[in-house]
């Protein structure tokens, strides 16, 4: 069995996962716009609106994750093994960080959003990363 990431703990007991491939096929973004084309939910999710349909939109991105990370090797039985005890082994590290999953085809990512206001009526924008949500979605719905 070939191993498909790198495993190592720092000494402030976070563990980092570096995957091996990290240059991913089109046929991966080919999959991910058939199973959400732009007028899917997942383009206009709001979870304090709308629980149950943020919940199916939840759920498809792990089903996604599961059998394209299969697929395409960026979600191997161990890893996913390492994110499902996570939250419940005692000796767990205190966080995984996995370097090397797929990132949309866009110049960059964008940077983290600044929220001025505690109010929860932001205005939702649109994804300028959507496959790299779709993935970080699917994968913390893995961890519970």
């Amino acid at each position: 069995v070939t191993q498909t990431f790198v495993s190592k703990r720092t000494r402030g007991n976070i563990e980092i996962v570096d995957l091996k491939q990290q240059d991913y096929s089109e046929s991966l973004f080919q999959s991910w716009r058939a199973t959400f084309p732009s007028e899917h939910a997942l383009f206009r999710l709001d979870s304090h609106r709308k629980a149950a349909e943020t919940n199916e939109v939840n759920t498809q991105a792990f089903c996604f994750c599961l059998l394209e990370g299969q697929r395409h090797g960026f979600l191997p039985p161990a890893l996913i093994s390492k994110l499902q005890n996570l939250p419940y082994d005692p000796s767990a590290p205190c966080a995984l960080v996995v370097r090397g999953l797929p990132l949309d085809h866009s110049a960059s990512i964008p940077a983290s959003p600044i929220v001025e206001s505690n109010s929860r009526a932001t205005r939702i924008q649109p994804s300028l990363c959507p496959v790299a949500e779709t993935i970080l979605l699917g994968m913390a719905r893995i961890v519970g």
